[in-house]
């Protein structure tokens, strides 16, 4: 990345990236390991000047509020929808668990991108390098690694890979509780975004229903 601070007219640029998209390596896993310490080298920048009051965009409070305010509201406008109680049942279960206390609890700050497409990694034969920082601000590992894994974009990786992943993305014993409950909430989420798309992406749809039921069910493979 290069910046031009001129008075007037100051501005960000990136380079161009070479090698392949990163779903598309033959290697999917060495590829997601590639990113993942990609991922760790930028958590571990320091956090100073204004990047250290600046939450990144779609925080896991962003999150929670869609959650508690925005999706039940557009729910209850519509009661005659034959999808309407079965996704207020979801959010219910979601809101007795716990997860948003511990989305929400005190985390020790990292630097993060804020954008967790795949689409916008690529990968050469032993690194992987992003585009896209316009979203970067501060977050937290297991808000960050839960993102990464229930972006839209994470379901042309098994959850078989993911799981080996864990590690190399900082989840461990210790956060391993936390991570779950942001991947919880981030899996409920995309659930809001692609009900309001339904229509046109019933296919996407229909699997991130079946995705936000399991966590709650013996299926669960971060359980």
């Amino acid at each position: 990345m290069w910046l031009d601070e001129t008075p007037v007219e100051p501005a960000i640029g990136m380079t161009r990236l070479h090698g392949q998209p990163l779903i598309e390596a033959a290697d999917q896993l060495a590829a997601l390991r590639a990113l993942a310490h990609a991922t760790t080298q930028l958590q571990a920048v320091p956090l100073t000047g204004l990047m250290a009051g600046l939450p990144r965009i779609d925080t896991g409070e962003h999150y929670i509020v869609r959650l508690t305010q925005a999706w039940p509201e557009l729910l209850a406008s519509r009661p005659d929808d034959p999808l309407t109680p079965v996704m207020q049942q979801l959010l219910a279960a979601w809101q007795r668990s716990g997860d948003a206390d511990l989305v929400t609890a005190p985390a020790t700050p990292v630097l993060s991108r804020g954008d967790a497409n795949l689409l916008n990694w690529m990968t050469t034969d032993d690194s992987a390098a992003c585009v896209d920082f316009e979203y970067a601000g501060f977050s937290n590992l297991a808000f960050d690694a839960a993102d990464l894994i229930e972006h839209i974009s994470g379901r042309a990786v098994p959850d078989s890979k993911w799981t080996q992943l864990l590690p190399d993305l900082g989840v461990t014993d210790a956060n391993r509780h936390l991570f779950a409950a942001n991947q919880r909430t981030c899996a409920l989420r995309w659930l809001a975004v692609l009900w309001k798309q339904r229509d046109r992406r019933r296919e996407e749809f229909t699997i991130q229903h079946e995705r936000v039921d399991m966590p709650y069910s013996s299926a669960n493979p971060y359980a």
